[in-house]
This record gives C-alpha cells, sequence and structure tokens, in this order.
C-alpha cells in the first residue's frame, strides 16, 4: 500500500506539475433565426511560445503518463530492494549467528554460546533455547567424561591389587596360611570388581531400558526396601523409622524399589552410632514425595553439590564384612537414584540438616509419563 500511494502521488504531482498543457478544440459559429451574418473576417492566432514538456493530444498524455510511471517504478523498485536487503540482513542477522553456533557445536566446540540480545522476540527465544541446548550437551559430555575416567580409575584399584597378590602367590616361599589368606584377599578384590562392574551395568540399563509403570502401592514398595536393609541399620546401631500414607502410584516397581533401597542404605552408612533414619511417602499437590531423611555429620555446600556425580563418597568407602547388604559404596547409590526418578517423570532434591545429616526427596507426578530412550 506505501509503494502503491507513493507511486500515484509521484505520478499526479509530475502530471500537475511539469507539462504544460495546450488542447485546442473546434467550435462552431452560432446560427441566428432572421438569417446568415456574414462571417467576420478570420484572424490568425500566433501560438505562444512555451517552455518544457508540451502535452498537445490525448496521445502525448498517455505517451507522459508511461514515461514517468516507468521512472517511477524503477526508482521505488531500487530503493524498495535497497531497503528490503538491508532490512532482511538485519532480520536475518540472528540466523547467522546460530549457523556460527551450530557450525562451532559440530567441530566440538560446545563451549560458544549465541547470546542474542535483540529484541525480545522468536529469534531470542530460538537462541534461548539453542544455548540451553549446548549447555545440556556439554554437561553431559563432560559427566561422560568424567564418568568414564572415574570408572577407569574405580576397576584400576582393584585389579592392580589382584595383580600384585597374584604375583605374591607365585612366590615359592609362601606358606599354606599365607597363601589361603591371600586367595581370600584375591577374592575379595575380584568380589569388589564384579560388584562396581554390576553397579555401572545397573546405571546403563535405568537409562536405556523403558520403565513398565503400572499403578502400585508405596507402602509395600517401603516397607521391601526397608527390610532389605535392617540388617545393617541394625549392625550400625541406626534406627529405622517408616511411614507411608495409602495409596497408588504410578511406578516400576522394580525400580523404584531399588531407588528407595539406595536411598536408605545410604542414609544409614552415612550416618552416627545411635542415630536415626526416617523413611516417608505422602501425598502432595503434584503427585508423592518419597522422603529419606538421616542424621549424621555435617555436609557442606561443596560435597552437597557433588553428591549427584557418580563415585562421589561424602565418607569414602565403607563395608561391614560378614553384614548382609554392607558391601563397598561405589558411589553410584544417588547417581542411579537420579537416574530412575528421572524415567518416571520425578525429580530428585538433597538438602542439608542443621543439625548434620540430609533430606533427600523424590518427587513423583500424579499422572508419570512415559520415557522412552
Amino acid at each position: 500500500m506505501a509503494t502503491a500511494a507513493t507511486t500515484v502521488t509521484a505520478i499526479v504531482a509530475a502530471m500537475a506539475l511539469i507539462p504544460t498543457y495546450a488542447f485546442t478544440t473546434a467550435t462552431e459559429a452560432p446560427s441566428s433565426a432572421v438569417g446568415t451574418l456574414p462571417a467576420s473576417p478570420v484572424i490568425p492566432q500566433v501560438p505562444t511560445p512555451v517552455s518544457g514538456v508540451v502535452i498537445a493530444d490525448p496521445a502525448d498524455l498517455v505517451r507522459s503518463l508511461l514515461l514517468i510511471g516507468i521512472v517511477s517504478l524503477l526508482v521505488i523498485g531500487a530503493a524498495g530492494v535497497t531497503a528490503s536487503w538491508v532490512v532482511a540482513g538485519r532480520v536475518l542477522s540472528p540466523l547467522t549467528d546460530l549457523n556460527e553456533a551450530a557450525r562451532r557445536a559440530a567441530g566440538g566446540n560446545l563451549h560458544h554460546r549465541v547470546r542474542l540480545s535483540e529484541a525480545d522476540d522468536e529469534f531470542r527465544a530460538l537462541g534461548e533455547t539453542f544455548d540451553d541446548m549446548l549447555d545440556r550437551l556439554e554437561r553431559s559430555f563432560d559427566a561422560n567424561e568424567r564418568f568414564a575416567a572415574n570408572a577407569s580409575h574405580e576397576l584400576r584399584t582393584p585389579l592392580a591389587t589382584t595383580r600384585l597378590l597374584l604375583d605374591l602367590a607365585s612366590r615359592d616361599t609362601m606358606s599354606a596360611d599365607d597363601t589361603a589368606e591371600l586367595l581370600g584377599q584375591i577374592r575379595t578384590m575380584n568380589e569388589r570388581a564384579v560388584d562396581i562392574v554390576n553397579a555401572l551395568l545397573q546405571l546403563a540399563d535405568s537409562s536405556s531400558a523403558p520403565p513398565d509403570l503400572d499403578e502400585q502401592e508405596l507402602a509395600p514398595v517401603l516397607d521391601e526396601a526397608a527390610t532389605e536393609v535392617a540388617p545393617l541399620a541394625a549392625h550400625l546401631d541406626v534406627d529405622l523409622e517408616l511411614r507411608s500414607e495409602p495409596g497408588t502410584a504410578r511406578i516400576d516397581k522394580l525400580l523404584m524399589r531399588q531407588a528407595v533401597t539406595n536411598l536408605i542404605r545410604n542414609a544409614v552408612q552415612s550416618n552416627i552410632p545411635g542415630g536415626h533414619v526416617w523413611v516417608s511417602a505422602t501425598t502432595t499437590e503434584h503427585g508423592w514425595s518419597i522422603t529419606v531423611e538421616n542424621t549424621g555429620t555435617a555436609v557442606s555446600a561443596t560435597e552437597l553439590a557433588r553428591l549427584h556425580e557418580p563415585f562421589y563418597r561424602v565418607r569414602g568407602r565403607s563395608a561391614s564384612p560378614g553384614v548382609p547388604g554392607t558391601g563397598d559404596s561405589h558411589g553410584l547409590g544417588l547417581a542411579l537414584v537420579g537416574r530412575i526418578v528421572e524415567r518416571h517423570g520425578g525429580t530428585l532434591g538433597i538438602e542439608s540438616r542443621t543439625a548434620g545429616g540430609l533430606v533427600v526427596r523424590m518427587s513423583l507426578p500424579h499422572a508419570t509419563p512415559l520415557a522412552v530412550g
């Protein structure tokens, strides 16, 4: 509309200001009822000289309109192309930044960010989404690298110890009692390596296989988990208290029992003699809240931030020989719980208690989506 209005205005202004119109028309002499008067002598008219463009007939008008229209079209077209080029460049410049960020990410550089500072529009929203994706990818790759390094370190220790013990066993100077003790140590190291591998497989399975979600009572799940950890709690002189509201939740029973068992075992192992562990399951506005709270030593903010990392231990390795369920802590418990809760569409929160210990809370939605992949 703006271009059309400009064109019409230009043509009208040109036709009103530029040409000098000199149209001539023939007129007939008036007739008389009485008679015909003698014709007056014709005085020849001398054309008045004019300057500029003269339109003498309609053909000249059409040609002038055509000429001025073409000139106006060319001028307006050139201005439109120039303005469109400038505007399109400014509008599409964020896509150039996004393309550059995508190219760097494809080359392995996940540290670059778009950070569009233009107006709050769709391009900025796309840039923020792209930056968020890069953040998640960077954290994921960093976590995978740390996981691989930590897993290698965890497996290297028992394997190196086993090799040393085998070198000692190959000597002929060892007595029968020393040999038996050495074989027991080798068996312990081998079991530890097997436990680490099994924990890694459980962590991988919890991320790959889709959960078998079904309506299940939560109270029996918590009871089974508490029963499994009860011998460890009794051995470490830790009081275990369980409270659960009646109701069902859409869960995978095996995975959820494993998650609750890991939380209770961690709460018992990181406790103090004569301490307490409180396990509860309550309904909330958004779903279920499964809470495991324990007494213990104070946990710093730095340690609290790293509890989600695989292989991280606050108190190091702890084991109680001869007591069921008290094997070495591989630092995979909370990592595995986090994966299980994520597969159920929930969230895992960890807080430190003022008096010492932790509060770990699993929040599960009412209608749990089936997470795949």
